[in-house]
Order: structure tokens, then C-alpha cells, then sequence
């Protein structure tokens, strides 16, 4: 098979140029190189190779959209775990509207193989980063945590845990004029709360440096576990380790079930005590006792003034416009192609077979390129239909939850302040008692022995004065335990509420995924059929000239 490197077409060995730009032809062994996946995506070169797959580059041939895709290798294939695990990493990447969370296009299955198409980024994922320049700055990090936690916060909106956050699963890229703009990668282990679980009962997976106590123990994921990872990726950013890291494995077990980390000002004096006790929350080995989730972590990064901005545009980018569907150049010129042989052999030259079945596949082929051109133009509107429901919906999701997390801490607050204020109150009431007590004592004790004026002494009017002082207090006390035992009701009744529309919200979301992904099956399953078409015209085509060439003196 010959490859053209700069279309990306193949053509048979026979031929040494690209008959569409008449580029030399390079021989490969990689038979995905000029493949077309799911009817538009045309593999044009490999970039990387992981445990579970390949990824290449590609290019949407009638949108001319770069893209990068992941193919799960062979032996995975038959893994129905793994290959769930990239179907669920589509349709979470797919559901999630965010500037910091690569976008998927597409999920192709072809049999028994499967393609991920996912936005192209260019960059270096943060585990590069680390292992060129060893550690961070302090605004270098709480930037790169700042963006990941808001990616994180519009995971946890759609009740999806990322559970394996870590160094390789952060790109930096540049957008929007920034550097290191984040990118959070592979949701292929994550898991989406109230959903079945693709690991068995029991089961360990993620990466250990950046695990949380509960997965150890083999207990559930939570937004608060993603919590904790996030902490030791800071710890990771600053002190260029995590806080349990660097030795056996046994080891960083036994120091993410059993022991504290040490504050990071300790090795790092730029980090100043209120961030440490931000990390200090966020690595508590209950998870009861972290932020619930990525908004309670945002909401106290900017209290505390750690929260950088990096981009006063917060708004995913996401395509509500209709996009132009082009012309498929390879078929334009294909078409063409015949067309100026003729020329070249003038109009009284006598025509062979091949160059009558070139001709006629060529005519065929263009009707068919038109015919796809309309279905991806029916396909993207439903995309911009999918993505702008998600990007508004997602956005309002958001919103309820920064408040949902704000009236979380302000529940917490007023708990451990009406503890606190029982506990006073109990005290003081007791207080009171002894006081009154005292004072009746001493002040008989006085009478019994005082002189002919009768004057109470000043030992009773302290005990006196104290009682009532006390007494006064405890009225305050009990004002205000009044008063936050109603702010608690109203905080209980409000997050009752918040949690009610985020639960609609999330379901209404669901229901739109759904039928956008049944009538986007609909005009895939057309797609697919029209290209396996088409492809067998190009070929043709392609066979056609190879034989009229050979054919010519």
C-alpha cells in the first residue's frame, strides 16, 4: 500500500505519485494510515502509543477539523471492560461542555474496533513539565490547579468522578492567548455516581501515589476523592513529590491510610499557612471531612485568595453557528482526474475499458460525496443542537452547585457554631447556679455577723453582680442558638431545594443525550453506508488510472 502524506490518501503499490497533488508516494506498514474512520475522519499519521492503544492524527474531511484518534488495541478488544471503559470516556467527554476537558467528536465502532475522536491539542501534558523543570512556582501551580479544579467542578456537576487525576491526565496547551491553558484527559476509569461499576466489588484501580485512602480500603469513589488527588497533585507541582510518594509501594499505602502529610510550607516556604490548611482539608483521610466536591475547593481557593483567573472567559467553546460543510477535495479531484487525461490525450483518442470505468466510478462517485456532504450537515446540527443545550444547561448546573457548596459550608459553620453555643450555654447556665448560690451563702453569712448599720459586704455584691452578668449571657446564648437553629432549617430547606434542581437538571440532561444520540445514530448509520460506498469508487477510481497509465506507451 502506498500513502500520500500530504492528503493522506492510499493508492495501490503500483503508483509513485499522488494522483490528487501529485505528491511522491511513501510505502507503510500501518494499515489505519490513510483510512477513513466513520465516514469523515481521515487517519493521516501516528503520534503516540499507550498500554491500551494508538492514537493518530486525522483531519474531518469536509470540515477541515484537525482531530486526534484513539484506537484501543487488538488484544484489548475482547476486554468488554476496556471497552467500556473508552465507550464511557466518550459519552462523558461528549456530555461535558467545558473549557478544561478535552472535547470528543465521535465515537466510531467498526466491528470489533473502536475510535475515539477527540479534539487535537498540541503541548505537553504536565508529567513533561514536571520532569524537565522538577517543581512549579506558586502561581504556576495554583493556576494549573485552579483550572483543573474548575474542569473537575463541571464533572462533579453531572455527578462524574474522574478517579485517576494525575500528572500524564493534564495537558497544557495554549488558548485563548494563555499558556498552560489545562486540559483534563482520559475519563476511562471514571465513574459516574448512581451508575453501575465496570471494576469488580472490591477492585483497585487508579494510580497509587494519587489515591485517597477509601480506594485502598476498596470502598466507593466520591467527589471527595477527587478531592484528595488534587491535593497531592499540588503537592506533586511544588515539591516535586507527593506527599506519600518517592518509595515502596507498600509504603505510599501505609502513608495514605495512616499517617498526615507535612504541610508543604515546610519544604516550600512561598506557600503561605492558610493554603496549607486548604491542602490539609483536602488530604483528610475521611472523606467526610474534605471539600464534598470541586465547587466547595473552588469556593475556598477564592475566599482565600489562591484561585487564579487565567481567562476572564470562562465560556466553553462551543460551536452554536451553523458550520460550513465543504466539498470533499479528493472527490472533487477524482472526478476530475479523467477529465484531464482527455485533455492531455486530445479528443480523438480512442478510450480503453479502464478509462470508461474510471470515468463512470468518478461520475458515480460525486452524487455520493453530495449525499454525504448533507448528512454531516444534518449531523453537526444536531452536535450544535447537543453542545449548546449542554454548554447552557452545564452552566446552570454549575451555578446551583457553587451555591449548593456555599450553603454546605455555611450549614457546617452554623453546626459547629450551635455546638459550640450549647456547650456554652450548658456552662454558663451551671454558672449561674453556683453564683446564686454563692451569693445567698456569703450574703446570710454576712447578715449573721454584720454591725448595727446593716451594710451587705462587697464580697456579695461581686457574687451578685457576677450571677446577673452570667445571666445575661446565657439569654444571648440562647437568642442566638434560637436564631441559628432557624438559619439551619432555612439552610436544610435550601439545600433540599438546590439539590432538587441540580437532580432535574441532571435528568433533563439525560433525556436530551438520549435523543439527540438516537436521531444522531440515525443519520450516523446513513453516513457509514454512503461512505463504505464511496470508498469503494475511489478505489476504483484510483485502480482505473493505475491500469490507463500502464497502459499508455
Amino acid at each position: 500500500m502506498r500513502f500520500c502524506s500530504k492528503c493522506g490518501n492510499t493508492f495501490p503499490d503500483g503508483m509513485e505519485s499522488c494522483l490528487i497533488d501529485g505528491t511522491p508516494l511513501e510505502r507503510v506498514g500501518d494499515l489505519l494510515l490513510g483510512k477513513l474512520v466513520g465516514g469523515c475522519y481521515r487517519i493521516s499519521s501516528r503520534i503516540a502509543s499507550g498500554g491500551m492503544g494508538t492514537v493518530y492524527v486525522g483531519k474531518h474531511e469536509y470540515l477541515d477539523r484537525p482531530v486526534a484518534v484513539k484506537v484501543l488495541k487488538p488484544e484489548f478488544v475482547i476486554d468488554e471492560e476496556s471497552r467500556q471503559r473508552v465507550i464511557r470516556e466518550g459519552r462523558i467527554c461528549a456530555t461535558i461542555e467545558h473549557a478544561h476537558i478535552v472535547k470528543a467528536y465521535d465515537l466510531v465502532t467498526e466491528g470489533p474496533v473502536l475510535y475515539l475522536v477527540m479534539e487535537l491539542l498540541e503541548g505537553e501534558s504536565l508529567r513533561g513539565r514536571l520532569a524537565r523543570a522538577g517543581r512549579l512556582d506558586l502561581r504556576s501551580a495554583l493556576g494549573i490547579l485552579s483550572m483543573t479544579a474548575e474542569g473537575l467542578a463541571s464533572a462533579h456537576a453531572l455527578e462524574v468522578v474522574h478517579r485517576d487525576l494525575k500528572p500524564s491526565n493534564i495537558f497544557l496547551t495554549r488558548q485563548r492567548g494563555t499558556d498552560d491553558w489545562v486540559k483534563l484527559l482520559d475519563f476511562g476509569i471514571a465513574f459516574v455516581l448512581g451508575e453501575n461499576r465496570l471494576t469488580r466489588q472490591g477492585g483497585m484501580v487508579g494510580t497509587p501515589a494519587y489515591m485517597p485512602p477509601e480506594l485502598f480500603r476498596g470502598g466507593a469513589p466520591t467527589k471527595a476523592s477527587d478531592v484528595y488527588s488534587l491535593a497531592c497533585l499540588a503537592y506533586k507541582m511544588l515539591a516535586g513529590h507527593t506527599p506519600f510518594g518517592g518509595g515502596e509501594l507498600a509504603d505510599v499505602i501505609s502513608g495514605h491510610l495512616t499517617r498526615e502529610a507535612p504541610p508543604l510550607s515546610a519544604m516550600c516556604p512561598e506557600v503561605p499557612a492558610d493554603l496549607d490548611r486548604i491542602l490539609a482539608r483536602m488530604l483528610a483521610k475521611n472523606p467526610e471531612d474534605r471539600f464534598d466536591d470541586a465547587f466547595g475547593l473552588l469556593h475556598a481557593l477564592r475566599e482565600g485568595g489562591f484561585f487564579v483567573d487565567v481567562s476572564a472567559d470562562r465560556v466553553s467553546e462551543v460551536g452554536t453557528e451553523p458550520v460550513e460543510v465543504k466539498e470533499s477535495n479528493v472527490a472533487v479531484e477524482l472526478g476530475a482526474y479523467f477529465g484531464s487525461l482527455a485533455g492531455e490525450d486530445g479528443d480523438g483518442t480512442e478510450r480503453s475499458s479502464s478509462f470508461r470505468q474510471g470515468v463512470e466510478a468518478a461520475d458515480r462517485l460525486l452524487p455520493i460525496e453530495q449525499e454525504k456532504r448533507e448528512t454531516i450537515a444534518a449531523l453537526e446540527r444536531i452536535e450544535g443542537k447537543r453542545r449548546s443545550y449542554q454548554k447552557n444547561i452545564g452552566n446552570a448546573i454549575s451555578s446551583l452547585s457553587e451555591d449548593l457548596s456555599r450553603v454546605r459550608d455555611e450549614w457546617q459553620a452554623g453546626k459547629i457554631e450551635y455546638l459550640k453555643m450549647g456547650a456554652e450555654r450548658d456552662f454558663v447556665k451551671q454558672e449561674v447556679g453556683r453564683l446564686v448560690r454563692e451569693a445567698v451563702l456569703h450574703g446570710a453569712a454576712a447578715i449573721a455577723g454584720a454591725g448595727p448599720d446593716g451594710e451587705v459586704d462587697a464580697g456579695t455584691i461581686e457574687r451578685v453582680l457576677a450571677a446577673g452578668e452570667a445571666a445575661r449571657r446565657h439569654q444571648e446564648i440562647e437568642r442566638r442558638t434560637e436564631a441559628l437553629s432557624r438559619m439551619r432549617a432555612e439552610w436544610r430547606g435550601g439545600i433540599r431545594e438546590l439539590k432538587f434542581q441540580i437532580e432535574e437538571l441532571t435528568r433533563r440532561n439525560r433525556e436530551v443525550e438520549e435523543e439527540c444520540t438516537a436521531e444522531y445514530e440515525r443519520h450516523r448509520s446513513r453516513l457509514e453506508a454512503l461512505s463504505a460506498r464511496s470508498e469503494e469508487l475511489r478505489e476504483a477510481v484510483t485502480a482505473a488510472a493505475l491500469e490507463y497509465r500502464s497502459e499508455k506507451p
